[in-house]
């Protein structure tokens, strides 16, 4: 209350409105579209994997669901503004329990996704896709930034003037 400038943001919905909600509901349907359509178009593309089993609806989809994992933990990475060990560790703890639990339902579980762990990581086209998913959130991301650092400069010469 002692410094009742530090309030105005709120107050002129500068950090939230149904702009910026819209704007990141369509950032969101981006990263999702493009870990689907490019996981599961590449990885069933190829047909089959070096044992000769097709790649299918579970592999693929879980192929799909790491690439989630590691863009969502990768843009959490990219949106801390300060780094600290924990942070660090939560970070790497989503992406090693994925690793962890996929393995072990890959060895306790049996039909469909039985043994299906060793298949999917020996594949090339997994890290390619895994590595092209997590890339263009950076891409993505840096490009968003440069355009609304323009657009701002755009507006702040346009008030200048005015």
């Amino acid at each position: 209350m002692k410094n009742p400038e530090l309030f105005s943001i709120g107050l002129n919905r500068e950090c939230f409105s149904m702009v910026i909600f819209f704007k990141y509901i369509l950032y969101a349907l981006w990263h999702s579209w493009v870990c689907y359509f490019v996981g599961y178009y590449c990885l069933n593309q190829i047909g089959h994997n070096y044992l000769g089993h097709e790649v299918g609806l579970w592999m693929a989809g879980m192929i799909v669901y790491g690439i989630c994992i590691f863009v969502a933990n990768f843009q959490l990475a990219i949106n801390f503004n300060v780094h600290t060990w924990h942070g660090i560790v939560m970070l790497w703890l989503g992406v090693i329990a994925y690793f962890l639990f996929y393995g072990l339902a890959a060895l306790v579980f049996k039909g469909e996704i039985n043994h299906l762990f060793e298949p999917t990581w020996a594949m090339p086209m997994t890290y390619v896709v895994t590595f092209f998913c997590v890339i263009q959130v950076f891409i993505f991301e840096k490009a968003y930034n440069n355009f609304s650092k323009i657009m701002k400069e755009k507006r702040e010469e346009k008030e200048q003037f005015e």
